[in-house]
């Protein structure tokens, strides 16, 4: 009898055994059938063969193995979590591991995917911001070219009448003097510059910018300057003459040349009452020794109240007055410029003298047909013309 039982129960363990084997083909089956419907379209049959292969052949070396899901699952990791399930649970049928790994696969395969596919989703459909270029105004500097004065109603209201003050005549650029007074002559300087007293303009009229540069004038004379935009020297005060009334003009008068330098604040020099020696081409210049004459306009700080350039130093400059003691007389014949025998009053010293003799108000003269080195000119326009 009990060998009888033996024998019942050795072959109820064994259709246990049978049942058990079934139950699990069946489980492995099937979820082989559900991963490879899953994965069809991603990778062919003979890779997935090739896969599980592989897979089952590293799992059955080691009776144990840790999941460590991929960011992605794919077909290999899905297998790999079968194969574990049905590996434990050829290992170890008597106990509940099986469905405990089953479960848990199961468990961590949804989590996986599912971390995956929301972090994926979330990262294509986040928006990327744009930005928007911002314009930023700046503010473009004005450049007033003329020095302010202090007092000269007149000024506005011929600046106002078309807005310009500077204008070309045939390419050369000419500026506006208004009219209104000064006060001609200095107790500073010479007995000739004696007495000081006013004068006036009724109508404005427009002076050379900066001296006469030798290729305005078309030639040079005196070897020492050849460059186009040095001012012309050497030159008379009959070819001055000639130069500015074949231009439509007229050389200045003493007053008007000195009125143009000083302004209705009557400054001992275009910039003010100060000398300043960076200001002007002279003796004391830095490059005295190597240039003398300078291009026209090099020193635009010296500029006098209406912009014109080089009224003190660089050349001296022929105006059309005769020269007589003050105080000055428009009507007492020294304007009358056809006389050529007497001494021709100039102006505006030179780069050969020092600060004594560049101040507005200093005079010199010299007979008409002198042409130093040191001589030079501008021209002056009507303000109609």
């Amino acid at each position: 009898q009990g060998n009888n039982m033996k024998h019942i129960n050795y072959k109820k363990r064994v259709w246990m055994r049978v049942i058990m084997l079934v139950i699990l083909a069946f489980l492995s089956m099937g979820s082989i059938f559900v991963l490879w419907g899953c994965s069809e379209g991603e990778k062919d049959s003979e890779e997935a063969n090739s896969s599980i292969a592989n897979t089952s052949d590293a799992i059955a070396l080691s009776n144990t193995s840790t999941f460590e899901p991929s960011p992605i699952p794919s077909l290999e990791t899905l297998i790999y979590l079968t194969d574990v399930v049905v590996t434990a649970t050829a290992n170890f049928w008597e106990t509940s591991t099986a469905e405990y790994h089953l479960s848990v696969s199961i468990e961590a395969a949804r989590t996986e995917t599912a971390a995956a596919y929301k972090t994926e989703t979330a990262t294509l459909w986040t928006p990327t911001p744009t930005a928007t270029h911002t314009l930023t105004p700046t503010l473009t500097p004005l450049e007033i070219a003329e020095r302010g004065v202090s007092s000269n109603a007149e000024w506005s209201a011929y600046v106002g009448i078309d807005g310009m003050t500077r204008r070309e005549f045939d390419g050369v650029t000419m500026v506006l003097v208004p009219a209104g007074c000064f006060m001609m002559g200095s107790e500073n300087g010479q007995s000739n510059e004696l007495p000081v007293h006013e004068q006036c303009f009724e109508e404005p009229f427009w002076i050379d910018e900066t001296e006469v540069t030798n290729a305005q004038y078309g030639s040079v004379a005196c070897p020492d300057s050849f460059d186009p935009d040095q001012p012309r020297n050497c030159i008379s005060w009959l070819s001055a003459k000639g130069h500015c009334e074949a231009r439509g003009g007229r050389l200045p008068t003493e007053r008007e040349w000195e009125y143009a330098a000083r302004g209705p604040d009557s400054w001992e020099y275009p910039w003010g009452n100060e000398f300043v020696g960076e200001y002007v081409v002279h003796l004391g210049s830095p490059e005295y020794q190597d240039i003398k004459i300078a291009p026209v306009g090099s020193r635009p700080e010296g500029a006098s109240w209406v912009g014109a350039l080089d009224m003190a130093g660089n050349l001296s400059e022929w105006t059309s007055s005769i020269y007589e003691d003050y105080p000055y007389d428009p009507e007492d014949g020294r304007e009358q410029v056809e006389d050529t025998d007497s001494r021709i009053v100039l102006r505006g010293g030179d780069f050969g003298k020092g600060a004594q003799y560049l101040r507005s108000a200093f005079r010199s003269r010299y007979p008409s047909n002198t042409a130093y080195n040191n001589f030079g000119f501008r021209c002056v326009h009507s303000y109609d013309n």
